[in-house]
């Protein structure tokens, strides 16, 4: 019966720790990824900010910039701003 095998399973994971492990890492992801969201929503609520991604993403299409510099300049104006 598949649905034994299922619950003997379930049981086992409960009882060494399995599910618990599991939460603990979902929690982490969970935690990581409301950081990235909340980052990112600070980031887009700031005009200065946005105008600036845009004029240097144009600098990116136009090969004036690389990508990792206009990121660079783009972190270091949120650190100045928020010092």
């Amino acid at each position: 019966m598949p649905g034994m095998k299922s619950k003997k399973l379930n049981e086992w994971r409960h009882q060494n720790g399995v599910w618990a492990e599991n939460r603990k890492y979902q929690s982490l992801n969970w935690f990581n990824s409301e950081l990235r969201n909340r980052i990112l929503e600070n980031f887009e609520a700031d005009s200065e900010i946005m105008v600036l991604r845009k004029r240097l993403g144009n600098a990116v299409l136009d090969g004036e910039i690389t990508p990792d510099r206009a990121a660079d300049t783009i972190l270091k104006t949120i650190i100045k701003n928020n010092s």
